[in-house]
């Protein structure tokens, strides 16, 4: 027997994908790839999505028919989809499937330059593929061919989303921007489907919502795609939840596996006060009633019963408060108060000298004072800083006692105003007046830049997730000292969710990690609140998870740990090996989805890779693909079943 070895030099694509893929805005895009580099918004014909809850995430199926109806595009073939992406924090990819000729294909996952390199060499023989990859923790590209005229592609991604919780409801960040488009007007309805869950309870139901169907084991409705629902609903409520603290397992064996965590601690802190002033200029990215909205969500979500607050804003160029006293911050008045906001017109002025003056006014009037958020995209009311310290020292005069004045400031732009003379330094909006307002006071300034189709910006921020990072800021803390367990064996590689320094009181406790042994788990949690010490104390009989995505909860906690951790490059080969062992997206790999003839088997880490795949008499075919974080792989073909004068030819 002869055995012939083949020592093959691999061709790294170290780039990604093209430059004229990175630096265009979210969205969905149709190009021609034969032609041109010019791309236009393609169209979503038909949205679908299955919300399946799991314990601490919830696992959503989206459905998209997605074709060039209404484009130059039309009456072309072949063309190519772009759709770029942002997704929620802690989110998880884990599978994806793509339609060919009516039948669902399931993407497979690879190594994500191997992926790429194959993904081109199949677009540029119009073969079906589907490539997906993670270009950041939050952010994500898919590429579809082709499209042809009149002809839709029908996709399917499954997303693992972390849910936000409290003592009295779930909340569940939804993707809804990953819908908008340029042509909102053609986006079509949305259709979910929810699995009623005895841990969750039943949605929510957004008011908005048309068709609802309640049956006892899933609700259904249709959300209209206006701008206004995909600019400002950012999460689906549940507040019906039916228990406070939960842990599911999901076992490899016996004794070990994975599990969940969800530990609600007692709200041991008083009521809080809170004002939320609004001078907000109305555009064409987002309505006075959109800030509205989105602020109503968060309030039902972060306040409680103990709680009050008021609202300031304009109407018809006056200042004026939703109420001359504290309101109660129950459900039903933080609704009806919110909803008769977007009944005003707002005046379109810059007022923020204005609406903080009465602010502190209501306060000074009121023995409980409230801490201020002020939400604003205005200019400067002023021309110079001589002007702005003036303002500012009126309303330091009319603060008997200095307290906390926190600022979000959202804008579609961020413009030159005016310079300083003093240090000839350019400032934008109104940024002087704003932040030192919140420096004389101590405060939290958040600067956030929104966008009907954001960009890959660093100041990028959804208008949900900047109402969330600021009204944080003005939510009592306690410094979480220590969780511990008591069980009959060890929990390891815990992950918290999310990850922050800071646990907010009223925050559920959220973890994911491994176990090793067997048994209840007695928790041990610690905490300050307000120089105060607290503990609690839980007995969990563990619940079993039933479907295996524990696992993959795990997984993609553990693979953005080890990512954050890489920029050396020293956890490359193990992130790529346990996101394709685990089957979740990560930055170092991509989903594929290919015709069965195209398949293409994954090369081993390490060599020799033995291959002896007979196809007959006619000879031997050997499919093998880099991998790219090796520069040479050896290929060990054993011909044991042919002749020994058989010609070869590689």
């Amino acid at each position: 027997m002869k055995t012939y070895s083949l020592l093959l030099s691999t061709l790294l694509l170290l780039t990604c994908l093209s430059s004229r893929a990175q630096n265009e805005s979210d969205g969905l895009k149709i190009l021609d790839p034969r032609s041109s580099n010019y791309k236009t918004a393609a169209h979503f014909d038909k949205i679908k999505m299955n919300i399946t809850p799991q314990g601490v995430f919830a696992n959503v199926d989206i459905e998209m028919e997605l074709s060039s109806h209404n484009t130059a595009f039309s009456n072309l073939d072949s063309l190519e989809i772009e759709y770029k992406f942002t997704l929620p924090h802690g989110s998880h990819i884990h599978a994806a499937w793509l339609w060919m000729n009516d039948i669902p294909v399931e993407a497979q996952l690879y190594e994500k330059d191997h992926a790429q390199f194959i993904y081109e060499s199949l677009v540029n023989r119009r073969v079906d593929p589907l490539i997906i990859y993670k270009n950041s923790n939050e952010t994500y590209e898919a590429r579809i061919f082709p499209v042809n005229r009149n002809e839709a592609r029908k996709v399917k991604f499954s997303i693992l989303i972390p849910i936000n919780a409290n003592d009295k409801v779930i909340d569940l960040p939804l993707p809804l921007s990953m819908f908008r488009c340029d042509q909102p007007s053609v986006t079509p309805n949305i259709e979910i489907q929810i699995k009623n869950n005895t841990f969750w309870g039943k949605p929510d139901v957004w008011p908005s919502a048309q068709t609802v169907v309640e049956q006892p084991t899933e609700t259904t409705f249709v959300l209209p795609s206006s701008k206004t629902n995909l600019n400002s609903i950012y999460s689906l409520l549940f507040s019906n939840k039916t228990a406070s603290d939960l842990m599911i397992i999901n076992p490899e064996n016996a004794n070990a596996g994975y599990y969940q965590l969800m530990l609600s601690p007692k709200d041991t802190a008083q009521g809080q006060h809170f004002i939320f002033a609004i001078d907000y200029k109305q555009n064409s990215k987002l309505s006075d009633a959109e800030i509205y909205n989105a602020l109503k969500s968060k309030l039902l979500f972060e306040l409680n019963e103990k709680d009050s607050f008021n609202i300031v804003y304009k109407k018809n160029g006056q200042v004026i408060t939703a109420s001359p006293s504290w309101l109660s911050a129950t459900t039903a008045t933080v609704s009806q108060t919110m909803d008769n906001l977007t009944l005003t017109t707002a005046n379109s002025d810059n007022m923020n000298y204005q609406v903080i003056l009465k602010c502190i006014e209501f306060n000074n009037m009121n023995v409980n004072k409230g801490s201020i958020l002020l939400i604003t995209n205005s200019n400067s009311q002023y021309n110079s800083a001589q002007e702005c310290n003036t303002r500012l020292n009126l309303l330091q005069t009319n603060m008997p006692i200095v307290y906390p004045i926190n600022v979000l400031h959202v804008g579609t732009t961020f413009e030159y105003d005016f310079y300083t003379q003093a240090s000839n330094t350019p400032w934008y909006n109104n940024d002087y007046f704003l932040s030192n307002l919140v420096s004389m006071t101590g405060g939290h300034f958040n600067k956030r830049l929104l966008n009907e189709i954001p960009y890959y910006e660093s100041s990028y921020r959804s208008l949900g997730d900047a109402l969330s990072i600021a009204i944080n800021n003005i939510m009592p803390n306690y410094t979480l000292f220590d969780v511990n367990y008591t069980f009959a064996g060890i929990l390891s590689n815990r992950y918290k969710l999310p990850k922050l320094p800071i646990a907010k009181q009223r925050r559920t406790y959220i973890e994911v990690g491994r176990y090793f042994g067997q048994g209840p788990v007695t928790v041990n949690k610690y905490y300050n609140v307000d120089t105060t010490l607290h503990s609690e104390t839980y007995v969990l009989n563990p619940e079993i998870d039933s479907n295996g995505l524990t696992k993959k909860m795990w997984a993609g906690s553990y693979l953005q740990d080890l990512t954050d951790a890489n920029s050396s490059g020293t956890y490359s080969s193990i992130i790529v090996n346990n996101s394709i062992e685990y089957q979740v997206l990560s930055e170092y790999t991509a989903f594929l989805a290919l015709e069965p003839d195209t398949i293409v088997k994954p090369v081993n880490n390490h060599g020799p890779l033995k291959i002896t795949e007979h196809t007959g008499t006619i000879g031997m075919t050997i499919s093998a693909a880099p991998n790219p974080f090796y520069d040479v792989q050896n290929l060990v073909v054993d011909p044991k079943d042919l002749s020994p004068n058989s010609q070869w030819e590689l």
